[in-house]
């Protein structure tokens, strides 16, 4: 079997677990669940259940997927390509893609 074809199999089962996770605590979460803190702490944002869930269980699910998505077209890069011009540009689209005004310092 190919690393290719492990990797997916290991994210196919990450999924699955995230999915059988998310069921099993679904009864213990609050209506109302906080999903952003301040500096100190305290919860300042908050989503209802279902879509703390859904958001939840989108970055488990993905977040593998992505990653074998990002290794396999890294492994395909032109070998004049060194990891600080891979680096350059994961720093400029989390500057471009990061959203503008989220931290406000008190």
């Amino acid at each position: 079997m190919s690393s290719q074809r492990i990797a997916l199999f290991a994210a196919a089962a990450i999924a699955l677990l995230a999915v059988a996770q998310n069921a099993w605590y679904w009864g213990q979460l609050p209506d109302r669940v906080a999903t952003h803190f301040n500096l100190e702490g305290t919860p300042n944002d908050w989503m209802t259940k279902t879509n703390a869930t859904i958001m939840m269980s989108g970055f488990q699910i993905g977040m593998p997927f992505l990653l074998i998505a990002i290794t396999l077209l890294a492994a395909r890069l032109p070998a004049r390509w060194s990891i600080s011009h891979i680096a350059s540009i994961g720093f400029i689209l989390i500057v471009v893609l990061h959203p503008c005004g989220t931290f406000k310092p008190s």
